[in-house]
């Protein structure tokens, strides 16, 4: 992967935090790496998509530019992010 810069976003369920802690382990030897853990996780609540994409906005404030490994819900966020001009990954 050519780009340095690197947002993990999971799936819905809190089951994908090893899958997040996975990829970060794996892609932070040669990058820096940010990922997101969604606030809904530790409650009985769905998934506020305004709150998770503003965390996204957050994470990626220092980085120019920047790849996103996202994965299910994830996915979703980042491609309504995208047709929002809200990132440009």
């Amino acid at each position: 992967m050519k780009n340095k810069n690197i947002l993990i976003l999971g799936g819905n369920t809190s089951n994908n935090l090893e899958w997040i802690k996975k990829f970060t382990k794996d892609f932070q030897k040669d990058n820096k790496v940010k990922n997101i853990k969604y606030n809904h996780w530790n409650t009985d609540k769905e998934l506020d998509f305004e709150l998770e994409t503003n965390k996204v906005l957050n994470e990626l404030k220092e980085f120019n530019t920047y790849s996103i490994i996202a994965k299910s819900v994830g996915s979703i966020i980042t491609l309504k992010a995208i047709k929002n001009n809200l990132i440009k990954p």
